[in-house]
């Protein structure tokens, strides 16, 4: 920063538009949600398949064996398969 940036911070005034670092930032809008989630998806397509795919079939077991007496470690252990089975679902579908 130069001696005229820091005068004019003193005084309680921004510098205009174009002057110091801040003002690439001041442009740029800092990415969304939904941004961070496509390049995510760009980056890491089998994961993110893996992650979706993952959580919808274990919001189904669950809804599915609501009514089933079943213990906790029980329902731990088919959570543990169908997240797995999953993987493999994911894995199958990126194969070319």
């Amino acid at each position: 920063m130069g001696s005229e940036s820091r005068s004019t911070l003193d005084k309680g005034t921004l510098p205009p538009l174009g002057v110091g670092r801040g003002a690439a930032s001041a442009r740029m809008p800092t990415p969304g949600l939904w941004a961070r989630l496509c390049s995510l998806a760009e980056a890491h397509p089998r994961l993110l398949t893996w992650v979706v795919l993952a959580v919808g079939m274990v919001a189904t077991l669950l809804w599915a064996s609501h009514a089933q007496p079943l213990l906790l470690q029980q329902r731990l252990v088919l959570v543990a398969a169908t997240v797995g089975l999953a993987g493999l679902c994911a894995w199958i579908m990126h194969w070319e």
